[in-house]
C-alpha cells in the first residue's frame, strides 16, 4: 500500500467520522422537538400543557395549605389550652371570693338573728334555734361547694384540647 492509497482511505475516514457526528447532533438537537403543523396540534399541545400545568399548580397549592392547616391548628391548640388554663384560675379565685362573701353573709346574719332572741327565751329554746340555723348554714356551704365542683368540671383539660 502506497501513501497515496493510505492518504485516501484515511481521509475517507475522517470524512466519515465528521458525517456520523454532524448526523448525531442533528438528531440529538432536533429529535426533542415535535412537529407541529400550522393549527392542527397546537390547539392541543397547548391545552395539555395547560392542563398539566393547572394541575401540578392546584396539586402544589393543596400541599401548601394542609401544610399550613396543620400547623395553624397546633397552635390554636396549644392559645386555646393557654387560654382555659389562665381563664380557669380566674374562674377559681373568683368563685372562692364569692363563697367567702356568701359564707361571711350567712354568719352575719345567723348572727343577727341569734342577737334578735328574745332574752327572755329559754335556753332549750335559743340552743334549739342556733342549731336550725347552723344547718341552714351548712347546707348553704354544701350548694356552694356543689356549685364549685359542677363549675370546675366545665373546663376542659389538655387532653380533651389535644383530641378536638
Amino acid at each position: 500500500m502506497s501513501r497515496r492509497d493510505f492518504r485516501k482511505r484515511n481521509k475517507r475516514n475522517q470524512r466519515r467520522k465528521w458525517l456520523a457526528i454532524i448526523f448525531l447532533s442533528v438528531v440529538m438537537t432536533f429529535g426533542s422537538y415535535q412537529l407541529v403543523f400550522a393549527d392542527q396540534d397546537m390547539r392541543a399541545l397547548i391545552a395539555n400543557w395547560l392542563q398539566n400545568k393547572t394541575a401540578e399548580s392546584i396539586a402544589d397549592i393543596d400541599t401548601v395549605i394542609k401544610d399550613e392547616q396543620s400547623k395553624q391548628t397546633e397552635r390554636l391548640k396549644k392559645e386555646l389550652y393557654e387560654t382555659i388554663k389562665t381563664v380557669e384560675g380566674e374562674w377559681d379565685s373568683f368563685v372562692e371570693n364569692e363563697k367567702q362573701e356568701r359564707v361571711t353573709a350567712l354568719k352575719a346574719y345567723a348572727d343577727k338573728l341569734i342577737e334578735d332572741l328574745p332574752r327572755e327565751a329559754s335556753v332549750q329554746q335559743k340552743e334549739a334555734y342556733i342549731t336550725n340555723i347552723n344547718a341552714i348554714v351548712q347546707a348553704a356551704k354544701k350548694e356552694l361547694e356543689a356549685i364549685s365542683l359542677e363549675q370546675s368540671q366545665a373546663f376542659p383539660t389538655e387532653k380533651q384540647v389535644e383530641g378536638e
